[in-house]
């Protein structure tokens, strides 16, 4: 394929893949909108939030982070940036609103990246990042291309950012300002994208200080006409950043800024430069890009990839870097040196993640994917620029007539193959899981005009997986109904507005119940207005029968396994299994692909449980903590409680 700039050429196959790319993302935020997608977990709070823009209390923060939970300094994430962005669509269509909004800002993301690169570096380059798009999009998959969770929404806009910034690098210097946006959107929405996003903003402002100092000027031009790239990306910076000088300068108290820079990482066990190493080398193995790919959330160290793979990229990318260099490539060395410099960066922040539950938060290194991407884009556009150098320039003419055709035929049916396999609806760990939708859309349908009557109810919040994602759910409900309510839980009043805070004027409290609590009784003094029950009620009854002295049984049997080895030995728990049943409940013990003892066991299951009654029990325990949900209303909290 040539290697001259085709800004200047239309090329209609590449404008259908680019067309198809944005298509495709456009198409699940319509999906969303038409099967009643549901903001609930930590996607309900961003809808809270973004409808909040137009309220008496706009957000001048991001959304909470748990480092600041974690140190007790209660910094958030850097800016509220993404809340604007979204707060039109939320305005316009409700809660569901969000997901509409986040396909827009991806499918923008996902084309501008690519066109920027094909104007500014060329043809070859644009090919990969369009097919690069189409992958990124692939791999996240159709429910993540909808989530605003702050994880998930800086993906794709971190991608554009870096492919703005090796535009740059060659010289388009107009798309500095582009590429500040989304870099600023990515630094607000998420701590952990911070040190990549940061070094594509500053690479961005030189870059583009740099080539607009290098532009040709004539005599009877101002001086200022050559800076004028420069001056519209400070100008798109001032304005992406201007809510986060605000609250830093005039906020009350230290600034978010001041707060988070002090605090640290709130990480008291880093996994170190092995498991780092491993972290990033996650997204360089082709396999980490299929679905299903992102899950489990949290991975052991020894579960990760080798790293040696990227220990080989650093090699691979050295090596071209000094080809580059003795063949004075301007088109490859700026690019190679950025890639070059992510990657260490990206290992260094990586080692410093901290351990969770047992193993390596994924969801803390998303920003790898766009990293790997562009490293790969770099490596294959440098590595096939030098060996074109190489060819005879008589020869150079027929083989790009003869290769051209076909690999831009090659490059599109890629992006439909990727882009139609994204029409099969999946998750890979949305901030709204999917599984929780029906139940939470039954229930809220149940509600109704229930809690809303009651005035300006207090919602308790339950902790609970599925009772905590319906109870952000109807805060979105309840809020989208004009109806005030009252938090007192500090993580909920970080994350929907302190505003939100007890004051002594709630009608009731709301409480949610989820899981096997809903078996329960309703709490005395309490009515419950909805419920949502998955097993029936023979289903119910043997549960309630199994369950019954299962907690001694199984405490009897952890006591006996801490002190006798001999016992331990023929059991065999889990490595890492703690055996505390107070901490960890016995789903956890004896259920699901981590469970701490395992099936086979005849003194588990002469002691405890036999292995046939407990894969029933843990098919119901399943169904009920994924699909059992109630409401229940109760008199206003008291004065002082």
């Amino acid at each position: 394929m040539s290697d001259a700039p085709a800004a200047s050429r239309t090329d209609r196959l590449w404008w259908a893949a680019i067309a198809l790319v944005a298509l495709s993302i456009l198409a699940q935020g319509v999906r969303a909108l038409a099967t009643g997608w549901l903001p609930s977990g930590d996607d309900g709070y961003w809808a809270l939030m973004a409808r909040s823009v137009f309220s008496a209390h706009p957000p001048l923060l991001g959304s909470s982070s748990s480092g600041g939970v974690v140190t007790g300094t209660g910094f958030h994430h850097l800016g509220p940036l993404g809340f604007y962005l979204l707060s039109p669509f939320v305005l316009a269509l409700g809660g569901v609103g969000a997901a509409v909004g986040t396909s827009v800002l991806n499918a923008l993301a996902a084309v501008l990246g690519p066109v920027a690169v094909r104007r500014s570096v060329g043809e070859r380059a644009g090919w990969l990042t369009v097919v690069a798009s189409a992958l990124l999009a692939f791999t996240m998959g159709s429910e993540l291309l909808v989530d605003p969770w702050n994880p998930h929404l800086s993906v794709l806009a971190l991608w554009c950012a870096l492919c703005c910034t090796w535009a740059v690098l060659n010289g388009g210097v107009w798309w500095g300002a582009a590429g500040v946006f989304f870099a600023s959107l990515t630094l607000q929405t998420h701590l952990s994208f911070v040190p990549v996003a940061g070094i594509a903003g500053v690479v961005l402002l030189v870059g583009t200080a740099w080539g607009c100092a290098h532009l040709p000027s004539t005599p009877e031009q101002a001086w200022w006409h050559r800076w004028r790239a420069l001056f519209v990306a400070l100008v798109a910076g001032l304005v992406a950043n201007l809510v986060v000088l605000i609250q830093q300068f005039f906020g009350a108290g230290p600034g978010n800024l001041t707060n988070a820079l002090r605090s640290g990482t709130g990480q008291e066990l880093p996994i170190g430069l092995d498991a780092g190493a491993r972290t990033v080398s996650q997204a360089f193995v082709p396999t980490n890009w299929l679905p299903g790919s992102w899950f489990p959330q949290v991975i052991r160290p020894a579960e990760l990839a080798s790293p040696w793979v990227v220990a080989a990229v650093f090699v691979v990318l050295v090596v071209l870097e000094v080809l580059a260099v003795r063949r004075r490539s301007t088109r490859a060395v700026p690019a190679l040196t950025l890639v070059l410099a992510l990657v260490v960066v990206a290992v260094w922040v990586a080692a410093g993640l901290g351990f969770r539950i047992f193993g390596v938060p994924m969801t803390l290194a998303r920003w790898a994917w766009p990293v790997a991407l562009l490293t790969a884009a770099v490596a294959v556009d440098a590595a096939v620029g030098l060996w074109w150098a190489r060819v005879p320039e008589a020869e150079r003419e027929e083989r790009s007539a003869e290769a051209s055709p076909m690999l831009r035929w090659a490059g599109l049916a890629v992006v439909v193959v990727l882009c139609l396999a994204n029409a099969v609806p999946r998750d890979e760990g949305s901030g709204a899981k999917e599984r929780f939708r029906a139940p939470i859309t039954e229930l809220l349908d149940q509600v109704g005009d229930q809690v809303a009557a009651t005035g300006r109810p207090y919602i308790s919040v339950n902790f609970q997986p599925l009772a905590a994602e319906a109870t952000v759910a109807l805060m979105d409900q309840l809020d989208e109904q004009g109806v005030e309510f009252a938090l007192d839980d500090p993580v909920a009043l970080r994350q929907a507005g302190t505003h939100r805070l007890l004051d002594g004027t709630e009608t009731a409290t709301v409480v949610l119940r989820g899981g096997a609590a809903v078996l329960e009784p309703t709490p005395d003094g309490y009515r419950t207005v909805a419920r949502v029950m998955p097993l029936s009620a023979a289903d119910q009854d043997w549960y309630a029968q199994a369950r019954d002295g299962l907690d001694e049984r199984l405490g009897a049997l952890i006591d006996e396994l801490r002190s006798d080895p001999e016992l331990r030995a023929r059991v065999g728990p889990s490595e890492d299994a703690r055996l505390d049943l107070e901490a960890t409940g016995w789903a956890l013990v004896l259920c699901g692909r981590y469970r701490e003892l395992p099936t086979g066991s005849a003194d588990v299951e002469r002691r405890v449980i036999s292995d046939a009654d407990r894969e029933r029990l843990c098919r119901l325990e399943d169904r009920l903590a994924n699909g059992a949900v109630a409401v229940d209303v109760g008199p206003p909290p008291r004065a002082g409680t």
